[in-house]
Parts: C-alpha cells; sequence; structure tokens
C-alpha cells in the first residue's frame, strides 16, 4: 500500500492571513510607549516621562524576552 500526501500549495493569501497578526502586534509594543510619551510630555515635570520611559524599556524588554513562545 502506498500513501499519497497530497499538499495543498500555499497561496499569498494564506500566507498573508498567518502573517498580518503578528505584523500588527510587533507594531504595536512601539506605539504603547509612543502614545505614552506623547501624553505625559505635556506635564511640567520630567520625572514623570522618565518613569515611563524606564516602564516602556522594561516592557518591551519582557516582551521580547517571552519571543521564542510564539514560534514552533
Amino acid at each position: 500500500m502506498t500513501s499519497e500526501s497530497a499538499a495543498a500549495p500555499v497561496s499569498q493569501r494564506r500566507i498573508w492571513a498567518l502573517a498580518w497578526p503578528v505584523m500588527l502586534s510587533n507594531i504595536t509594543v512601539p506605539l504603547l510607549g509612543l502614545v505614552d510619551s506623547a501624553v505625559l510630555g505635556h506635564l511640567p515635570d520630567a520625572t514623570h516621562l522618565g518613569a515611563v520611559a524606564v516602564g516602556n524599556q522594561l516592557f518591551t524588554l519582557l516582551f521580547w524576552s517571552f519571543g521564542f513562545l510564539r514560534t514552533h
């Protein structure tokens, strides 16, 4: 007995359907810090802006540290 494995051809539509959520996720991480900095940049005290900048860097480090979980 022979078994035939008929793999369906991969189309561009299928690739984009899988890729766009990951691309959107990668774009939103820096945008989070950008929006926080823009909002807090209007405050008179610079310590708030510095705290957001440090928090954003820690969040980005944590997010990218667990990036291996997205691959398989």
